[in-house]
């Protein structure tokens, strides 16, 4: 109960996420609340608080990317990691014999954060959309039944720009590169 007085003489502010299924989300909490996550995201450790009798929970490592929205500038700028955070939290890469002709590849993959996916849903909804690069599983706007990325088929072109398949009409294999 004390927890609760206590954000009531508190500002809200708004924490908007994405996941890397694509799915946005929001979350209204006090700052010192915001301030938590902030570290929790810094140490790649889950988040669970509880705000006005509702639990929230988030994985760091699903986080796409979030922003805090009600804060000012100069603050905002605090609150996000600094390069060399990132750099630190980035994997290493190994160079063994296998990868070698892969390291173009894969610093390729590492810089371009985003990928065009063409949604082929059994329900017959076929559509284009931009999620992370990583992503490996989505949610079909129209009956939001799972769909899986078929790396396996490679790249296709949509009318974006070269993109992955993304369905459920047929199983799909997860470790396919």
């Amino acid at each position: 109960m004390r927890n609760n007085f206590e954000q009531l003489n508190e500002p809200l502010l708004t924490l908007v996420y994405t996941l890397i299924t694509g799915y946005k989300g929001q979350v209204n909490l006090p700052k010192s609340k915001i301030m938590e996550f902030i570290e929790h995201f810094k140490q790649g450790k889950n988040y669970v608080t509880t705000s006005y009798d509702e639990t929230y929970g988030l994985n760091p490592s699903h986080v796409v990317d979030f922003r805090v929205v009600g804060l000012y500038q100069k603050e905002v700028g605090l609150l996000y990691m600094t390069e060399e955070e990132k750099a630190k939290q980035r994997p290493k890469l190994v160079q063994t014999e296998e990868t070698e002709g892969d390291d173009k590849l894969l610093a390729a993959a590492y810089n371009n954060k985003s990928a065009f996916y063409k949604i082929d849903c059994k329900c017959g909804a076929i559509y284009t959309v931009q999620l992370s690069a990583f992503t490996n599983t989505g949610k079909c706007n129209k009956c939001k039944e799972v769909l899986f990325v078929d790396r396996a088929r490679g790249k296709i072109d949509t009318y974006k720009g070269q993109g992955w398949i993304m369905t459920n009409k047929y199983p799909v294999d997860p470790q396919a590169k």
